[in-house]
């Protein structure tokens, strides 16, 4: 079967509604494999992360209902299941950009688009993608634990400080997720400094346009994610309300049935919420191909190289 719909280039001029258009049309023609491919690499993550979420999430109702053992030992239990549940979500984005970058460089390169794809097809690309995702998030913490250093020792110069550094973290926010398709995609050459600050630049001059984009986004995402986690909270509220009539914490404990089925729950939210992403991850790519063809004329330069090598 042919392809009747023209490929959706990265690399071109949108407007608000076009972008939007192009997220819906991508994830319309290649639900399957994104789906397929996401699923099976995030579910290995989605399991251990819903573990660790539930232990932390449990301690916490312990907590509420003061029947928690305060020990060193079972604080620092808490501590650690609160941090495995945070690296696994930075995993599982990770895998889940990366894998998705990966099919996205397939859709571009492949007359088939993403029809009948592979591992081994995507294998070069995703190991490619996760290494620069690995130095990107590396870098992006260094940026923000900096930042955070130098508005606190400046905070105790001027005590108002910490509010205008604030604001400006938050106006930060808005650029930083063109840096992710930038040194993801970049094919320039750029270093990674020059790709951040070439992303902060532009990402500050189309800010409005940025903000629309990732706010809709957002908004369809948090619609998907939370239709998957209406279940898990729905279990997690219901154990609380149960184990305050009862007056204490041992029934929800010894109750084997409502433990399997809550870490079941959290695993389909963790993957719900992998595959959500998808829109959030198209919309900033199709932004960033809006602002790179805008500024650099990336198609024009590409006609000209291919009737050179005529």
């Amino acid at each position: 079967m042919e392809n009747v719909s023209p490929k959706i280039n990265i690399y071109q001029q949108r407007d608000f509604g076009a972008k939007i258009t192009a997220v819906f049309e991508f994830i319309r023609e290649n639900w399957k494999p994104l789906l397929k491919y996401i699923v099976a690499f995030t579910l290995p993550v989605s399991i251990v992360q819903s573990f660790c979420m539930n232990m932390y999430m449990q301690s916490s109702v312990f907590d509420a209902l003061e029947t928690v053992d305060t020990s060193t030992g079972t604080l620092m239990a808490t501590g650690v299941y609160y941090g495995l549940t945070l690296i696994c979500s930075m995993v599982g984005a990770l895998v889940a950009y990366s894998l998705f970058y990966a099919m996205l460089a397939a859709y571009d390169r492949r007359e088939e688009r993403l029809r009948g794809i592979t591992w081994k097809e995507l294998s070069p690309d995703f190991f490619r993608f996760l290494r620069r995702g690995f130095v990107l998030m590396l870098f992006l913490c260094v940026i923000l634990i900096g930042y955070c250093v130098v508005t606190a020792m400046l905070t105790f110069i001027v005590s108002f400080f910490w509010i205008p550094a604030l604001v400006f973290m938050l106006a930060c926010c808005v650029p930083l997720v063109v840096v992710y398709p930038a040194y993801l995609l970049d094919d320039s050459g750029r270093s990674l400094w020059d790709t951040f600050t070439w992303s902060m630049r532009q990402g500050f001059r189309f800010w409005g346009s940025t903000f629309l984009v990732m706010l809709v986004c957002y908004l369809l995402t948090s619609i998907v994610s939370g239709v998957c986690a209406v279940p898990w909270y729905g279990i997690y509220i219901a154990r609380l309300i149960v184990g305050v009539s009862a007056g204490g914490g041992a029934i929800l404990d010894n109750s084997v049935l409502l433990n399997v089925l809550q870490f079941l729950l959290g695993v389909i939210m963790l993957c719900g919420t992998y595959v959500s992403s998808i829109v959030v991850m198209l919309g900033m790519t199709y932004q960033y191909g809006h602002i790179r063809e805008k500024v650099d004329a990336v198609t024009v330069d590409k006609d000209i190289n291919n009737f050179d090598q005529l």
